[in-house]
């Protein structure tokens, strides 16, 4: 009997191997370990290498809930202009069942970055259908939906993630989705709840100057200013020359706001 179970335990697992439905598990702290080697050479300015490196992995990592095939796309993403790239390893991954949630992101992005925003709206619809409780992708609507310029849609998409979680990222696409619609208060909010969450925003020179500038139309000149030395104190590479055109926008705001 026991060599009857154990010849069909091995048929089993034949089967399951040719159709796809084993995943052989690796060592996550390699894992960890090779893919923040790779991102480290990466932020070196050394984007060849690093993609080369984790290419190197493929045999120890890919096919494995399409985590090495994300990790691969998202080093030509963010270190190249080599979207198809990107695409190719998204895809590869998507090919592994069930996909891993952060493939169907990662192929949004790469079409915002290919200004195909039908095919970038096409996959954060998937994420957001198949995990409807899962922030992201709302938020990447909201990112879509600010690139084509429908702000309103891109608060919608912005509130929307917001209720499934709270974080700065969130209140980002909120706060310049609200400049589109001139909601100054709202942009105003938004930036301080990002900074409340995570004080990195206070160094993010998009949403603090947009801050600033919602500060000046509001007739809020010292917060205004306030804001504009924030962001001057917060990134050691800003200095006050280069944001000189900055202040001199808020002063002709309040200066307009005042007449």
């Amino acid at each position: 009997m026991w060599r009857f179970c154990f010849v069909l335990r091995c048929v089993l697992f034949i089967i399951m191997m040719m159709f796809g439905t084993v995943v052989m598990a690796f060592d996550k702290e390699e894992f960890v370990r090779d893919i923040e080697h790779a991102k480290l050479l990466a932020l070196q300015g050394k984007a060849d290498e690093a993609i080369n490196y984790w290419r190197g992995k493929r045999n120890e990592y890919s096919g494995v809930g399409g985590q090495y095939e994300y990790q691969l796309g998202t080093l030509y993403l963010d270190n190249t202009t080599e979207y198809d790239k990107a695409i190719l390893a998204y895809e590869d991954g998507l090919k592994i069942s069930p996909p891993y949630p952060r493939l169907y992101i990662g192929m949004a992005l790469a079409y915002i970055n290919k200004h195909d925003y039908s095919e970038a709206n096409f996959w954060a619809d998937r994420a957001v259908q198949e995990y409807p409780n899962w922030w992201l992708g709302y938020h990447t609507k909201s990112q879509i939906a600010w690139n084509v310029g429908d702000y309103t849609q891109g608060v919608e998409m912005a509130r929307e993630s917001l209720r499934k979680e709270m974080n700065g990222a969130g209140f980002y696409v909120l706060a310049v989705s609200s400049w589109g619609l001139r909601d100054y208060e709202t942009v105003a909010k938004s930036v301080e709840a990002a900074i409340n969450l995570e004080p990195r925003f206070k160094s993010e020179p998009n949403i603090m100057i947009l801050a600033a500038q919602s500060l000046a139309y509001l007739g809020r000149e010292k917060d205004a200013y306030a804001t504009l030395d924030v962001l001057q104190s917060s990134d050691q590479y800003i200095s006050k020359k280069q944001l000189k055109p900055y202040y001199d926008q808020i002063e002709e705001i309040i200066r307009g706001y005042k007449d």
